[in-house]
């Protein structure tokens, strides 16, 4: 009897508090609605000059390279490190390479789709989960490199530190597994047809979709938390620092602020790596969603945190090279603010006619069954 009185009081007391918590945000988006509205407006640009543009490419790509089964070729030339430095069949090597190149959630999803397909235990899906993420290429060299320093390098730079990070932990995990048995069959099924192309891209289109949504989501909490002064609190610590701070802060929460972080922040750079590797808040919250809650936080976070510093590490032992000591000061002489304005402008029309194009694809494959 006591034991009902005493859990019926703390489902009351956290009812309460929910109740409590909801109307304090209710009163806190009428009060801030401008700064919350212009902050939706900054996600939504964000999605259609950052987002989308970097990843819907490698999206499309990852989701036909599943669908189709050529993943299962293509990591056959890799076959004798995959299973002697990493545990791993060539199957999931290939997962692995080709999720460092996908964007964050494409890795989660490529994994998800293989274990409900029976093909990865939940066991080697749990340890992929840690090590099949990272922001791509095109974000790094676009989004950070070009349209920071003006220069792909220092993106490649980057996204390459994330990928070191990565491959150092996969190989760690390989540790505890047996070494996979060498498979001599070349009985390997691949079909490559209209469907599955259209599949794919509506596969993408969808996984983007909710990608996008998070981002704007995320804008609203990211306002009310600048509104109660938290920002502001951290970044002073920092001295003269304080806005790189505020943006890396920020950051921290949604990987896409970084693209908002004052051109030309040479000294930055490491941080950047450690932020691009862990990813951000947000991009975790889309991660456990594709995962379906398969993902072992408790292993997640440190496994991610651990790979932040290492990617800061390496970024950091690359830029001390001579070749990116002269670039630096190449920034800051060349790039006046101007220039970084002109670089940061980018159209999202485009990206909106690329949205119209894959609506009427999809339109036509639904009318077509």
């Amino acid at each position: 009897m006591k034991n009902a009185v005493k859990k019926k009081s703390v489902l009351l007391a956290a009812s309460t508090f929910y109740a409590i918590a909801a109307a304090i945000v209710a009163i806190m988006l009428i009060l801030f609605g401008k700064d919350i509205s212009g902050a939706i407006a900054v996600s939504l640009e964000s999605c259609l000059t950052v987002i989308i543009p970097s990843l819907y490419a490698f999206m499309v790509l990852s989701c036909f390279v599943t669908e189709t089964g050529l993943y299962r070729t293509l990591g056959k030339p890799f076959s004798f490190v995959a299973r002697h430095f990493f545990k791993l069949t060539p199957n999931v090597f290939s997962i692995l390479l080709l999720s460092m190149f996908a964007g964050y959630p494409t890795g989660a999803k490529m994994i998800t789709d293989l274990f409900d397909k029976g093909e990865l235990s939940i066991e080697d899906a749990e340890d992929m989960y840690l090590c099949c993420y990272s922001g791509g290429p095109a974000f790094a060299c676009g989004a950070i490199g070009i349209s920071l320093f003006g220069s792909t390098e220092i993106g490649l730079v980057i996204f390459l530190s994330s990928v070191a990070a990565n491959l150092l932990l996969a190989a760690f995990l390989g540790r505890k597994r047996e070494k996979p048995c060498k498979t001599l069959s070349n009985n390997v099924r691949i079909e490559i047809t209209a469907d599955s192309f259209t599949a794919a891209i509506s596969s993408a289109a969808k996984a983007l979709f909710s990608v996008c949504t998070a981002v704007v989501a995320f804008s609203v909490v990211i306002a009310l938390i600048d509104k109660l002064g938290a920002f502001a609190a951290l970044s002073s610590l920092f001295g003269e620092s304080s806005e790189e701070t505020s943006k890396i802060i920020r950051s921290v929460l949604e990987i896409t602020n970084v693209s908002r972080l004052p051109f030309g922040c040479y000294r930055a750079i490491p941080a950047i790596a450690a932020v691009f590797s862990f990813g951000g808040v947000c991009v975790l919250i889309q991660i456990v969603a594709v995962s379906g809650g398969r993902i072992d936080m408790k292993r997640f976070l440190p496994c991610r945190a651990v790979c932040a510093v290492l990617s800061a590490a390496i970024c950091k032992g690359v830029m001390h090279l001579p070749h990116f000591q002269r670039q630096a000061l190449a920034v800051n002489k060349l790039f006046d603010e101007n220039i970084s304005l002109g670089i940061r402008q980018i159209s999202p029309i485009p990206t909106i006619f690329l949205l119209i194009m894959t609506i009427l694809v999809l339109t036509k494959k639904n009318n077509s069954i």
